[in-house]
């Protein structure tokens, strides 16, 4: 049985003299980034990609300054630009009541009144986290925000939320 993979976030761009990365992570997944820890770099979410063990890790802004042990200069991770930082999800730590992205697709979304307002097909990271969300022929975005969210029922597949008007 194939392990499922978790996005972690992405490579921003390469950073100083000695094969350092920016690295924007996902929301939600600053605390599952280690130190010697094994992960998995792809450049598309179909592909096997490279297993790499970080190094260093540190913040920085909005980013973490990773160095992984396979690359040495900025020139070998400038092919790793926008790549994927990818861990199993057996390797990760979460809360009872936390959803990794993928369990949020396909868990339909009703307002409290019952109206249907669409299908959840993933998580977009934009400066903010929003639902990609199939509403007829076309995709809307809602932003995540948690005042929004009444109810996530998993068993019934759905999620309840007040969404303001004109959203959807």
């Amino acid at each position: 049985m194939k392990t499922r993979s978790v996005i972690l976030g992405k490579i921003y761009r390469e950073h100083g003299i000695k094969g350092a990365c920016k690295f924007l992570v996902a929301e939600g997944y600053e605390d599952q980034i280690h130190l010697d820890q094994k992960y998995t770099l792809k450049k598309s979410a179909d592909e096997r990609g490279d297993v790499v063990v970080i190094k260093s890790l540190s913040a920085f802004g909005k980013y973490f300054l990773i160095t992984f042990d396979k690359f040495k200069t900025p020139e070998d991770m400038k092919m790793w630009r926008g790549a994927m930082l990818c861990a199993s999800m057996k390797d990760l730590k979460r809360d009872d009541d936390d959803l990794f992205d993928h369990e949020w697709e396909g868990l339909k979304i009703q307002t409290p009144a019952g109206e249907d307002v669409g299908i959840i097909k993933s998580i977009a990271y934009t400066p903010l986290r929003q639902l990609v969300v199939e509403r007829g022929s076309k995709d809307i975005l809602i932003p995540c925000v948690p005042e929004w969210f009444e109810e996530i029922d998993l068993e019934n597949e759905r999620v309840i939320m007040t969404i303001p008007e004109g959203l959807y």
